[in-house]
């Protein structure tokens, strides 16, 4: 798949896996490691409070142009999106 923008890549935050510009990646990536995951609750007021935890896993891979391919069907409706690097 030739994409607009030049060269992709793809960011994996956790579990989850995100296709890019490589330029927007890095920037990402540069966020996320300073970033901490930490969870959320309410004690007892409508305050919310925050437990810090560990390091966010970031993890980083440039993609070539052949290892991206779109879905086989695009269901009705459904416009395809082409990534493109901010100008």
């Amino acid at each position: 798949m030739k994409t607009k923008g030049g060269p992709l890549c793809a960011v994996t935050i956790g579990f989850q896996t995100f296709l890019m510009p490589v330029a927007s990646g890095m920037k990402l990536v540069q966020i996320f490691t300073q970033a901490v995951d930490c969870d959320e609750s309410y004690d007892g007021s409508y305050e919310r409070k925050y437990t810090a935890g560990k390091q966010v896993a970031v993890h980083f891979t440039t993609v070539r142009d052949d290892q991206v391919r779109l879905p086989d069907a695009q269901p009705k409706g459904q416009k395809v999106v082409l990534l493109e690097a901010p100008k």
